[in-house]
């Protein structure tokens, strides 16, 4: 687990990419996180602490995240070719 919290947005981002392909869970909390290529983005929502999950992140770092946690997630992101599995469903 590598958590990124407080660095700046482009450390964030970069530091995140360098672990892109290992088996590490990445979690931010600067706009766009989950975006940019991080697995879990914090974000704050009408002054709500939330979380999106990259989807496509976590399977390139072979980690299955269970489904009470993509269920809670604020948003899923996955590109439209990434495959559905019992461990990813359907984001809203």
């Amino acid at each position: 687990v590598v958590l990124l919290a407080g660095a700046p947005p482009p450390s964030q981002t970069e530091i995140s990419r360098a672990f892109a392909d290992q088996p590490v869970l990445t979690i931010g909390d600067t706009p766009g996180f989950a975006d940019a290529g991080g697995i879990i983005g914090f974000t704050w929502e009408q002054q709500k602490l939330r979380f999106e999950i990259n989807i496509d992140a976590a399977h390139r770092a072979r980690l299955r995240l269970r489904s009470q946690l993509l269920n809670l997630a604020r948003r899923l992101i996955r590109t439209p070719s990434t495959p559905h599995s019992p461990h990813t469903p359907h984001s809203p």
